[in-house]
């Protein structure tokens, strides 16, 4: 049986200014597979940092918008998921939800995820507890992963947190 969408929820639906993002990412190099672009790039902070100058200094010279999205989403890669998310809530006006996707990289994109995925499901939940009117978490899951029913139970149906992730999303792999 469905869980009653808590009181602020059913508050907020009535809002003609909600805004929704129904899909995003929150995820950062530590996620992101050795070899996911066909090459071993050194994910690392330093030169994450490195490339996102040489990127934002490109483009003081040639205004090309081009870099100064290479260099926001070099950015991206290099910040905790918090600090995304926080991001991503001050693009809209205050009475906004966003839907932050996990992604099963290790097991989707063939190659050893950095960080395991049961990590980024906790890390999303400990967010949606912090933020519990802004973010309604959708757990991505690849129907060949062996070890979907584990995370669906870990994420769906916890009783750690308020709710729990509220749906999800079949991701099959990507290469």
């Amino acid at each position: 049986m469905p869980r009653p969408l808590p009181a602020e929820y059913l508050a907020m639906k009535n809002d003609p200014n909600l805004t929704v993002d129904v899909h995003g990412h929150i995820f950062n190099h530590e996620q992101i597979p050795d070899g996911y672009l066909g090459i071993r790039l050194p994910f690392t902070d330093r030169f994450l940092r490195l490339l996102e100058g040489a990127a934002r200094f490109l483009y003081l010279l040639s205004k090309d918008k081009a870099l100064s999205g290479a260099a926001r989403f070099v950015d991206s890669f290099s910040r905790d998921s918090e600090e995304l998310l926080i991001k991503w809530i001050a693009h809209y006006p205050a009475n906004s939800i966003v839907c932050p996707l996990t992604m099963d990289m290790d097991f989707s994109i063939k190659g050893k995820e950095r960080r395991d995925f049961q990590l980024q499901i906790e890390c999303i939940l400990k967010l949606m507890q912090k933020y519990p009117k802004k973010i309604v978490p959708f757990l991505c899951m690849n129907p060949r992963n062996p070890q979907m029913h584990d995370y669906f139970i870990s994420a769906v149906c916890t009783g750690t947190s308020m709710y729990g992730f509220w749906g999800i999303k079949i991701y099959p792999n990507l290469g």
